[in-house]
């Protein structure tokens, strides 16, 4: 589409293929006609931009780069909150995060399971919203996708090592009366998706989150923020909001040591 490779230095692949989720990341101003921030990270580990005020920002990960720079943000910032959700949990890249909040919370998280003391829970420092999921969008009156993510009965099993694997809690079903079962695969990676049901799994890994945080936009008051890594991820956000009208709020690892976003300054 005519953009200018993004990235520090002389890139080591040039090709639209190998660099495409690059381009639409850093290209949604251009594409979209939406506008997205100059860069909002400049060396400190948190957004030295941010109009502070009282709000608090509810900021949901999905990817990042290996530097850690969206984990380290979203700790460091004074007014972003770490924020889980069902569709996090079920994304096999997810590990919500890999410092502060996060790391600690599985271990308070895993405590409450075992012991049955829910006082354990009084000490999180992320924002949980975990439940079931379940949603339809429509496309001229005919339902176009039918989502339904729930939670199963009796919880997943503790294996000999005590973890707890998340993608055991979830059932996860689309469309369910056009397709032969229903139910999706989860936790599958990009090479293993052979077939429908896990092709679409490795999908919505990534869409449920960015769908779960943008319509939760149009109904709760603290803004919720959609952060990653993936262009991809950051794209179909981006144009998702863009077709069903809702407010774009988006963080976005360049991949280059550096944040952009849509609609953070504006709140």
């Amino acid at each position: 589409m005519g953009f200018g490779t993004f990235s520090s230095g002389t890139p080591s692949k040039t090709s639209l293929a190998n660099n495409f989720e690059t381009i639409l990341k850093m290209g949604i101003e251009k594409i979209l006609d939406i506008k997205q921030s100059d860069y909002i990270y400049t060396g400190t580990w948190e957004i030295n931009k941010l109009k502070q005020g009282n709000m608090i920002h509810e900021v949901s990960l999905d990817q990042e780069s290996g530097d850690k720079i969206l984990s380290k943000t979203i700790t460091n910032t004074p007014k972003f909150r770490p924020y889980i959700t069902t569709a996090g949990l079920i994304d096999p890249g997810k590990h919500m995060l890999d410092s502060g909040a996060g790391s600690t919370d599985r271990l308070l998280l895993l405590n409450a399971m075992k012991t049955k003391n829910m006082n354990f829970l009084d000490n999180l420092q992320c924002h949980y919203h975990v439940g079931p999921v379940k949603f339809v969008i429509r496309n001229g009156g005919l339902n176009f996708l039918k989502v339904d993510l729930s939670i199963r009965k009796g919880g997943p099993p503790i294996k000999k090592e005590g973890s707890m694997p998340t993608l055991d809690f979830f059932q996860l079903k689309i469309n369910e009366t056009n397709q032969q079962s229903g139910e999706i695969i989860q936790g599958g990676i990009k090479k293993n998706a052979t077939n429908p049901s896990s092709k679409m799994g490795k999908f919505m890994g990534d869409a449920l989150q960015y769908m779960t945080v943008s319509v939760q936009n149009t109904y709760r008051k603290k803004p919720r923020f959609f952060a990653s890594g993936d262009g991809s991820a950051c794209f179909m956000n981006a144009y998702f909001c863009h077709k069903l009208n809702i407010p774009l709020r988006l963080i976005i690892d360049t991949g280059v040591g550096n944040i952009r976003s849509a609609g953070l300054q504006n709140n």
